[in-house]
């Protein structure tokens, strides 16, 4: 058999289809992995000794796992699978290893009709109704207007009848034929409605042919493509409702079923493939009953799973494969003894959804006496070979039924697990039959399954989350009720002690609810139940756990398995990371109330509201409105000067008022960011710039770490017009050389604290002292006392004006250039017109003598050749040992002592009395400067000037144009021819 022991399809919710199952989850979330070696062939048995005699009331319990022969896809299973975010193509190979998709053309398959009752093929009459007798490929059209036509049998052939004015009539064809030896097929227009027996009717893609079996019976086939077809299967294997991952896993086995079994017909043939369990369960389109109601047995859902998988079946060595499938596997697959892709594995993916996973039933002693009359009255049951895949052994083999016959002697039956379950098979609904041979005897004692059980997070110590409610589910599988009243999770280790992680109690895990039958005030044997454990680690020492619990009723003896639990405990971080501060938008071209750099400006007679946001980068939540606040820092917990009355406390400028992105949040989660809203107060405190410090805190445990929130509160006077601070100092101390062009600029940056802004470019001026004229003036000055306007709003470089709380920028230039040295005070002031604001800007220039000297490193050879009528090239190398650089092709020259006319003399020169200026840097070729410890070079060139031969000299001098000469004197030697 195909697929399942079951003779039933799925019906108006009646029950689900045996489905089928095999294959091990090979790549599946590490959740549900679980691999095993597979058995090599369907028959493999272990040996097991199992007993069972004969309870008094003659009822044997049971509890089992799946429903079907569990081969090759595990359809509760692929559902599972499915919910869990497995997609079809890695299902369906999952459940069948080892093999390969392909895609097949669409072709017909026929398909054997058998709720018909072999009397007849009757079929509704349509307009275009005609009949081919596929033997000699001829073609009739059925006229009239019959009520329906049907195809008859009997000893001369097969015949074709209409049904006019409620009588019979056997139909003569146009060439004279009344009988034929077929098979004869209905055609038309689809669907074709077959009409039954019992009254009811079904409609049929493709055409529908009867074909005769005897003289006295005949078949009818319906015949269509194979897409087709199984739009009337995998809504009758497959829940419509099922998970569309599900449906089209479902499409590709029936697919590769019907392909398999068409591909495997034997020649004279006349189906494919049969509608009941024993192939796969096939409906037709739609189903008319008796009274007339009509049922639509397509599905949207499963014909667009057919759609998305069309022509796609599963291939192995070659051919399509025998995709044998079943409802539920109950955890481990069968194997088959011929196909290895039918394998035995365990399947993680059957208790996530199937209700077959476990169940519980019974059979009587008299149910299985009336099966086997020959072992007489039932004495004891005895399990001798299981399959050796799952719990309790697996599926059972063989079993020795033994008792004895009416004369007294000993009898013994040998039977099966399968034919255990036919003694009393499960018919769907609530009844107590057996579904499969996958079963285990009940004891009469107390025992218990996990089914799931809540991870435990991580637990936080105060102020952290330091309780956890996790709930635990467990399956009733002894054989007695558990009373709700007293039933309990107890310590595991010391059996029913104290348990530390529970404040203590012996009854840490409490009974909640019924879950198969609420209500009720026990919880019987197969059903699940629900209870609470509450972890509190508030007196736990920071550490890792391992804890178990079990079943207990009353003060009585532990039961089931252990519920184990790895409990991580850790101490609480409160560390955060910093966030922005902002503030209202600025009115006009006014300075924003709060800038990026963390600027705020504040009226001294009014406040600024700010939002501050912070990142909990801990592991404590952080709550809302209650306990973790701004607090003033800088010192920690220092009065602000910045508090205001709705501050909660002088030194607690906030409570956290929410969370970013998350409205009506209660708490601020690891990694969400924190705000925190309030104002600072001007408090009518003197304008000026106060450092504010804030940092968050956990109140009544500690400061929040790592993320300072530092503030310039700047406190501005709108009743002062012009008013002003220095933003930054100046230099009270300036060292300057008075060799030429020596100059210095200093910059000058003030924060406006007065009402009035200042014009960039304009009034705004730095100023000397009017009536003083300072030997430091550079002529960049506007006048004696006007040093320079203001060139720039810092605070907003793209803005032509500093408004108040901003920072502008004015250039202070001083020169030194020929002032004698010594030291020399100044003093300069804001001012607009013959006004003066803001702080004196002092500073003392020391102005130093220049020292302008240099040491020969090189001069040109005394072997210089000069042509009486030419000239020659010369340089000389001077190393600066001074304190002042020297410009390259600037006024640093070479020149003739005395200012006299040289004999030498070349028109390349500059000047009669000046060769050349500093040609280059050999220190830093290509700088346009020679610094001090650098060694200049001067090229220049000596002519003979039709000078008479001989050994001639020149010396030179080097000295800044209008300034002075160095102290170094290079002699030159050269010989003229």
């Amino acid at each position: 058999m195909p697929r399942r022991d079951s003779t039933r399809g799925y019906r108006q919710g009646v029950r689900f289809p045996y489905p089928r199952v095999a294959a091990a989850l090979l790549t599946v979330p590490a959740l549900l992995l679980s691999v095993v070696v597979p058995l090599s062939a369907a028959t493999a048995e272990v040996t097991v000794s199992e007993t069972y005699l004969r309870p008094a009331d003659g009822v044997f319990k049971l509890e089992g796992h799946g429903w079907g022969h569990g081969r090759g896809l595990n359809q509760w299973g692929a559902q599972g699978a499915a919910r869990s975010g497995v997609t079809y193509d890695r299902i369906v190979e999952t459940y069948y290893p080892g093999t390969t998709m392909s895609t097949l053309p669409d072709a017909p398959i026929r398909a054997l009709l058998e709720y018909d009752d072999e009397v007849d093929v009757s079929v509704r009459n349509v307009a275009g109704l005609a009949a081919l007798d596929l033997a000699a490929g001829t073609r009739y059209a059925l006229s009239g207007a019959p009520a329906r036509w049907r195809i008859t049998v009997d000893a001369s052939g097969l015949h074709l009848e209409h049904f006019t004015n409620s009588t019979w009539y056997r139909w003569t064809a146009p060439d004279g034929k009344t009988a034929w030896s077929g098979p004869l097929q209905f055609e038309g227009p689809t669907p074709l409605r077959v009409l039954f027996a019992d009254g009811t009717a079904r409609d049929y893609r493709g055409t529908v042919r009867g074909v005769r079996t005897s003289s006295t019976a005949l078949q009818t086939i319906n015949v269509l493509g194979l897409e087709d077809y199984l739009r009337g299967v995998v809504p009758r294997e497959s829940p419509a409702f099922f998970h569309p991952e599900a449906l089209k896993a479902q499409s590709v086995a029936a697919r590769s079923y019907s392909a398999y079994k068409r591909a495997h017909v034997a020649a004279a043939a006349q189906a494919d493939i049969c509608s009941t369990t024993q192939c796969q369960v096939y409906g037709g389109m739609r189903l008319v009953s008796a009274s007339g109601t009509t049922t639509e047995l397509e599905s949207a859902s499963t014909n667009a799973a057919i759609d998305a998988t069309a022509g796609q079946v599963r291939m192995y060595d070659g051919g399509v494969i025998f995709a044998e499938f079943s409802a539920s596997n109950g955890g481990f697959s069968t194997a088959h003894a011929v196909f290895p892709y039918l394998a035995a594995r365990a399947d993680p993916w059957d208790s996530l959804e199937s209700p077959h996973h476990y169940w519980t039933a019974q059979v009587t002693a008299p149910e299985i006496e009336a099966k086997y009359p020959s072992v007489g009255r039932l004495a004891r049951i005895r399990v001798i070979t299981r399959d050796g895949n799952g719990e309790w052994g697996g599926r059972v083999r063989r079993v020795v039924l033994e008792g004895t016959s009416s004369s007294g002697a000993a009898t013994s039956v040998e039977s099966t697990g399968g034919g255990i379950y036919s003694a009393n098979p499960w018919a769907g609904g609530s009844d107590t039959g057996i579904r499969g041979s996958w079963w285990h005897f009940r004891s009469t004692t107390y025992d218990a399954g996990i089914i799931s059980q809540d991870p435990v997070p991580m637990l936080v110590r105060p102020p952290g989350v330091a309780t956890y409610p996790a709930s635990v589910v467990v399956e009733n599988r002894g054989g007695l009720d558990w009373p709700v009243a007293d039933v309990h999770l107890a310590l595991a280790l010391p059996p029913g002690g104290e348990d530390r992680l529970s404040k203590g109690s012996t009854r840490p895990g409490s009974y909640l609810r019924n879950i198969t039958e609420p209500d009720s005030t026990v919880v019987r044997p197969g059903h699940r139940a629900e209870f609470r454990l509450s972890f509190d680690a508030t007196a736990v020492a920071a550490g890792t756990y391992q804890t178990a619990y079990r079943l207990r009723i009353g003060n009585g003896a532990l039961f089931g398995p252990n519920v184990a639990f790895s409990v991580v405990i850790t101490d609480p971080t409160l560390t955060a990371s910093p966030g922005s501060v902002t503030g209202e938008p600025a009115v006009g071209e006014a300075a924003p109330p709060v800038a990026p750099d963390g600027t705020v400006i504040v009226s001294r007679t009014g406040s600024t509201p700010l939002t501050v946001k912070i990142r909990n980068t801990g592991n404590v939540a952080w709550p809302v409105g209650g306990a973790v606040k701004l607090g003033a820092a800088g010192p920690r917990g220092r009065t602000s000067a910045s508090a205001g009355p709705a501050w909660p406390h002088s030194s607690r400028a906030a409570l956290l008022s929410g969370v970013e992105g998350v409205d009506g949040a209660t708490k601020a989660e690891p990694g969400q960011v924190g705000i925190f809203r309030f104002a600072v107060h001007g408090n009518e405190l003197a304008a000026g710039t106060t450092t504010e410090v804030f940092e968050p805190l956990y109140e009544g445990f500690r400061w929040i770490t790592g993320a300072p929130v530092t503030l310039r509160v700047v406190r501005v006077d709108a009743a002062i017009p012009r008013l002003a601070e220095l933003a930054e100092p100046v230099p009270t101390a300036v060292a300057m050389t008075n060799q030429p062009g020596s100059t210095t600029t200093l910059l000058v940056r003030a924060r406006n604290l007065g009402r009035d802004p200042w014009p960039v470019g304009g009034d705004a001026l730095v100023t000397a002292p009017a009536g003083r004229a300072s030997p430091l003036r550079a002529p960049s000055w506007a006048g004696p006392d006007r040093v320079s306007t203001l060139r720039a709003n810092l605070s907003r470089p793209a803005v032509t004006a500093v408004h108040p709380g901003e920072v502008g920028e004015w250039l202070l230039p001083l020169s030194a250039a020929r002032v004698r040295a010594g030291d020399y005070p100044e003093s300069f002031q804001l001012g607009a017109g013959s006004e003066r604001y803001g702080p004196t800007i002092a500073t003392r220039v020391s102005v130093r003598d220049a020292v302008f000297t240099a040491t020969v490193v090189r001069v040109v050879s005394s072997a210089l050749v000069v042509p009486r009528t030419g000239a020659g090239n010369a340089y000389i190398d001077l190393r600066n040992t001074g304190t002042v650089s020297w410009p390259v092709a600037g006024a640093v020259r070479l020149g003739v002592p005395s200012g006299r006319t040289s004999a030498s003399r070349h028109a390349s020169w500059l000047a009669p009395t000046r060769p050349t200026a500093v040609t280059g840097n050999l220190s830093r070729p290509g700088a346009t400067d020679v610094r001090p410890g650098e060694t200049a070079r001067l090229t220049f060139r000596l002519a003979g000037n039709n000078r008479a031969p001989g050994s001639y000299a020149e010396t030179f001098g080097v000295l800044w144009e209008g300034w002075r000469w160095l102290s170094a004197a290079p002699r030159v030697a050269f010989t003229i021819r």
